[in-house]
């Protein structure tokens, strides 16, 4: 995966590009690929830390760039229960449309937190942060359950629930 879209690739970069393209590259870049699958089996541990600080880098990032690693209802800072909220309910949507464009499939999670970091943190996506807890509850109707407590949504307006019959 490259770093720069392709019109964007800066010019001290392109002659990379244009070798890595021919056989020689290709030849490259299949030692290198054996050479790293190589050292992923011989070096386990310091592959699985390498790869879980890359991973709470990035989701860290994510948070920053949403609102900042705190709950947007309850206010909870422990990262650990922090997720990306989709606000208008709408994650699924956005998966399909990234498919559509990309011809990605995002599951959510990690892959998420990766594409947005490459996509440079779009922010009309309409993601929040929201703690495990308020996440959840917001699946059972449109507010978290802290929210109806408060009578007023995130945004500060008053909420107003209709009876059902």
């Amino acid at each position: 995966m490259s770093r720069w879209k392709k019109d964007e690739v800066p010019e001290s970069t392109q002659y990379m590009r244009k070798w890595l393209s021919t056989t020689k590259g290709e030849e490259y870049k299949k030692r290198q690929r054996e050479y790293m699958r190589d050292w992923r089996k011989k070096n386990p541990g310091r592959f699985k830390v390498k790869k879980q600080e890359a991973y709470y880098a990035v989701r860290s990032a994510c948070f920053e760039a949403y609102g900042g690693p705190v709950c947007k209802c309850c206010g909870e800072t422990m990262i650990e229960f922090l997720h990306l909220d989709h606000k208008n309910a709408d994650g699924s949507k956005m998966r399909r449309d990234i498919q559509e464009k990309e011809g990605r499939t995002l599951n959510g999670g990690t892959a998420l937190y990766w594409w947005l970091k490459k996509q440079n943190f779009p922010q009309d996506l309409g993601l929040q942060v929201l703690c495990a807890n308020c996440n959840l509850g917001k699946r059972t109707g449109p507010y978290c359950p802290h929210e109806l407590k408060r009578g007023i949504d995130m945004n500060g307006n008053p909420i107003t629930i209709k009876a059902v019959v």
